[in-house]
């Protein structure tokens, strides 16, 4: 049995000056798992500015052949101000990635029920902006749920002790 880290994702350690950095260098390292991509998947990183993505793909095989984009945003609260930052955050992808398919939101906190229904909303919202432009872009969420999962792939052992100064054994160790 693999002893699990205590991973609180508030209290991530700061990379490049900031935790909100460290949470998109985790989404990053984690995007491989989260999506079931294969290994050997290249996946772009940005800069600052960003342009509304964090990294982004075309994955092989999977898909309808356009970009998969991620957007990482260390809020832990579903209000007007996070669907702010999110809806300009789309909006700069929309009009700088014509060829986006997938918009896949990275935050380190699940949806409550009205989280989740201002989810759909802003769902809506964002399909007619992308119609607008003649682009079909399908919008996901992953949150604290998924990103644990993933991170305690053995495989992740490293930004486990990296991010959040823990220890996690692996099935190799054992």
């Amino acid at each position: 049995m693999t002893a699990l880290p205590l991973v609180d994702l508030a209290r991530i350690r700061e990379h490049a000056g900031t935790q909100h950095r460290a949470f998109e260098e985790l989404a990053y390292l984690l995007a491989w798992d989260l999506e079931g991509l294969e290994d050997d998947t290249e996946i772009e990183r940005r800069g600052t500015p960003d342009g509304g993505i964090e990294f982004s793909c075309v994955p092989t095989g999977k898909g309808r052949g356009g970009r998969w984009a991620w957007q990482a945003k260390y809020l832990f609260r579903f209000d007007g101000s996070a669907f702010s930052q999110m809806t300009k955050s789309v909006i700069r992808a929309l009009d700088g990635t014509p060829d986006l398919e997938r918009y896949i939101f990275v935050l380190p906190k699940d949806r409550t029920t009205t989280g989740l229904r201002k989810w759909e909303t802003a769902v809506k919202q964002w399909t007619r902006e992308a119609h607008k432009r003649q682009m079909t872009v399908d919008f996901e969420f992953r949150g604290e749920s998924q990103l644990l999962t993933a991170l305690t792939n053995d495989r992740h052992a490293g930004a486990i002790r990296y991010f959040f100064d823990e220890h996690f054994l692996t099935e190799e160790f054992f």
